[in-house]
């Protein structure tokens, strides 16, 4: 089951401790990060959905049931909306 996790990135990133990201889901990919706010996908046998996770709460903001989320959603600068394939 894949799992998300966080990473700083600095000028000595030798010691920096990684983050395992919380899910509400059994798993998740491509994750986009704006702030505190993630946003990934998630599969089933149902199908593909985004999910959209804040202080470690997360909640499905669309899902394409018999189908697929073929690449990373991408968040346009103000974290308004989202673009994916």
């Amino acid at each position: 089951m894949p799992s998300l996790w966080s990473l700083p990135v600095g000028a000595d990133s030798s010691v920096a401790q990684a983050e395992r990201l919380r899910m509400s889901t059994r798993g998740g990919s491509s994750p986009r990060r704006l702030g505190d706010k993630v946003l990934y996908v998630s599969t089933s046998e149902a199908g593909s959905s985004l999910w959209h996770s804040e202080a470690g709460a997360a909640s499905e903001i669309w899902n394409a049931t018999r189908g697929s989320v073929m690449g990373a959603p991408s968040l346009e600068p103000g974290g308004q909306r989202i673009a994916f394939t």
